[in-house]
């Protein structure tokens, strides 16, 4: 049996015309949760890692 990968993606940027589309499509794509931040959205992509 492989083990788990110890290295989970943490930080990422997705660049987009429509920051309030791309927001509610990955929202709701992967559950994450949203932060506003001037000119950008943080993605809470809630691991627990």
């Amino acid at each position: 049996m492989t083990p788990p990968i110890g290295n989970p993606v943490i930080h990422f940027e997705v660049g987009c015309k429509d920051l309030a589309k791309t927001t509610a499509f990955y929202t709701g794509l992967f559950g994450w949760s949203p932060t506003p931040i001037p000119m950008a959205s943080l993605l809470n992509t809630n691991s627990s890692e």
